[in-house]
């Protein structure tokens, strides 16, 4: 079982799509998030850096603390039947067989409530720290992650390697375990 990548052709193709939004409507807000979806693009087999955020139990996560072991990060949202049905039992699976010495496990929440996430999270036994901005403007889409990384859709999953490096920013839920494993060899 492989990653089951999006056929080259659809790659270059939305490559030179946001080129072209990216250089013709620079200030505008599509301007802006294809030069996101660029750097998201871009970024497999490189260093992972300008990740960080405020944790919900008040801590700090931040890429420069990712090598030495694998690191899973999800960006995800309470209100996501494909987070609640389809990813989260994957990732809770993953947690259950490998400690967090072994594997680092980050989520995105991108709710905008925090009494709303919070109930959830009291409800679901969700893997990982969890990172999640204090001030309401940059919640949910607004989040400072989401914006430069360019995310479009809840959940996505990104897989890291322990030295630091982006191995896939699109890793299908029915994959992980898999890639994981891969990693972990």
């Amino acid at each position: 079982m492989g990653w089951h990548p999006v056929p080259a052709r659809l790659l270059t193709e939305s490559r030179l799509c946001y080129t072209a939004l990216a250089e013709k409507f620079a200030a505008t807000d599509q301007g802006q998030e294809a030069t996101a979806s660029l750097r998201r693009m871009a970024l497999a087999g490189q260093t992972l850096s300008q990740f960080s955020g405020p944790t919900l139990d008040g801590g700090f996560v931040s890429s420069d603390d990712f090598s030495g072991k694998p690191t899973v990060i999800y960006f995800w949202d309470s209100e996501s039947e494909e987070f609640t049905a389809g990813l989260l039992p994957t990732l809770e699976k993953i947690s259950a067989a490998l400690p967090p010495s072994k594997l680092r496990m980050v989520g995105v929440a991108l709710d905008e409530d925090e009494a709303t996430l919070n109930q959830y999270l009291e409800s679901h036994k969700v893997p990982g720290q969890q990172i999640f901005f204090t001030q309401g403007e940059q919640r949910s889409w607004n989040s400072p992650l989401v914006r430069f990384w360019g995310i479009a859709q809840s959940p996505t999953v990104w897989l890291v390697d322990s030295q630091g490096k982006v191995i896939s920013t699109s890793v299908e839920s029915a994959e992980l375990t898999a890639a994981i494993q891969k990693l972990l060899k």
